[in-house]
């Protein structure tokens, strides 16, 4: 019991994003796009991680990238083979070029026979207003299963 309480402190402590007021960001719904979309003409897929309606984050890497073993970090760049934005409290949080930021995202499982996948991503963005602000989690694990492993793996028509 100490054990798991220990453990989900840690967990919660990870997740706590960067303000004056340190709000948790949960994921409680991963969603994969099932729609065709495109980065710069390639083909992209979008992985949404919600913690509620108004409390989310977008992750978007190019479709040719979803393989296991695929890892990806852009640090203090706006555009690059991922893309992230996150709305939080009614703020909107983006990578930036000129702000210390950054965005990384690992396929640590890419099963088919099973349908499931295991992803990691962690995002540092800035606020897009004040430009001094910022929203930052740290490995946060994305199991993706069913039909959102379809979404990801498969190029909708």
């Amino acid at each position: 019991m100490k054990t798991r309480i220990l453990a989900s402190l840690a967990v919660s402590i990870a997740l706590t994003a960067c303000s004056e007021n340190k709000p948790d960001f949960q994921v409680n719904t991963i969603k994969v796009s099932d729609f065709a979309y495109e980065i710069g003409g390639k083909p992209a897929v979008n992985i949404n991680l919600a913690q509620d309606e108004k409390n989310f984050c977008d992750v978007t890497i190019w479709r040719a990238d979803v393989k296991q073993g695929f890892d990806t970090t852009l640090k203090q760049k706006s555009s690059g083979n991922i893309s992230s934005t996150c709305i939080i409290n009614g703020k909107t949080f983006m990578q930036s070029s000129k702000h210390p930021t950054i965005a990384s995202l690992t396929i640590d499982e890419l099963d088919a026979q099973n349908n499931k996948a295991v992803l990691r991503t962690s995002l540092k963005l800035v606020d897009i207003k004040t430009l001094d602000e910022f929203f930052e989690v740290k490995d946060l694990r994305l199991p993706i299963d069913g039909e959102q492993f379809v979404n990801l793996v498969e190029l909708p028509e």
